[in-house]
């Protein structure tokens, strides 16, 4: 009935054409704490203030391409061997228009750990409790919302209302060409080549969609300089081949 229960939640929270069912653990692990912000190493350094950016960047990771690398990761039972995802949600970003000097804020205030009711509402889009926390830690505190459940909100309601090209076969596609998966399955919400950016691992597989929105989250943005990845409407870039790897079978 709990399995039951949570596959329904997740229909009602995915958004249309995304298929997926979730199957969550009756518990939940404790989140791992992330990097101490105060360490300064360059990954964890803290910058900016909670509010002051520019847009989002909305990461979806294909799943498939995380799962061939973390096969023996505890940590990705959940994501890797409980369930078999398309793409997920890395995170929602704030990020700097150009000239800031940085490409985006991070680690904006000390975060608390993400509860566990709130966890629960997030695993089907972000599956990983360490994931979670410390998206949260490094680029929620630095968003314009307050709390944990607030960003995650956030998420949600940008799902909602995305369509997700099926790529669950795999195959073989150019960086034009999953961009304008994207773009047929999005036309009517006015999304183009400009609003997308990819991801891609050194051996040419599809590891990320980043999708920017205004800071409202109420619409689009060009991505500009700022933001990493494979640019569709570049000439010089578009063409080249991406790999997919399927979605295993359950």
């Amino acid at each position: 009935m709990i399995r039951l229960l949570l596959i329904l939640l997740f229909a009602s929270l995915a958004p249309a054409g995304f298929a997926q069912q979730c199957h969550l653990p009756d518990r939940l692990a404790a989140p791992a704490p992330c990097p101490d912000r105060s360490r300064g190493d360059g990954e964890t350094v803290a910058r900016g203030q909670p509010g002051d950016f520019d847009f989002y960047v909305l990461a979806l990771s294909w799943s498939p391409a995380f799962c061939e690398q973390a096969k023996d990761r505890a940590t990705a039972d959940l994501q890797c061997r409980r369930n078999r995802f398309g793409f997920v949600v890395h995170g929602l970003w704030p990020q700097y228009g150009a000239g800031k000097g940085s490409a985006w804020p991070q680690f904006c205030t000390p975060a608390a750990p993400v509860a566990e009711t709130t966890l629960r509402r997030a695993l089907c889009l972000m599956p990983g409790e360490r994931l979670v926390q410390c998206q949260w830690a490094k680029h929620g505190t630095c968003s314009d919302q307050p709390t944990p459940d607030a960003y995650i909100d956030k998420i949600q309601r940008l799902m909602a209302g995305l369509t997700l090209p099926d790529f669950q076969k795999g195959g073989s596609r150019t960086v034009a060409e999953i961009a304008e998966a994207f773009i047929a399955a999005n036309q009517a919400r006015g999304l183009t080549s400009a609003h997308i950016r990819l991801d891609l691992g050194r051996d040419g597989r599809l590891e990320e969609v980043r999708i920017c929105y205004e800071k409202k989250l109420n619409q689009f943005q060009a991505c500009g300089e700022t933001v990493g990845g494979f640019d569709p409407a570049d000439r010089r870039e578009n063409g080249k081949r991406v790999l997919i790897r399927a979605v295993a079978p359950s």
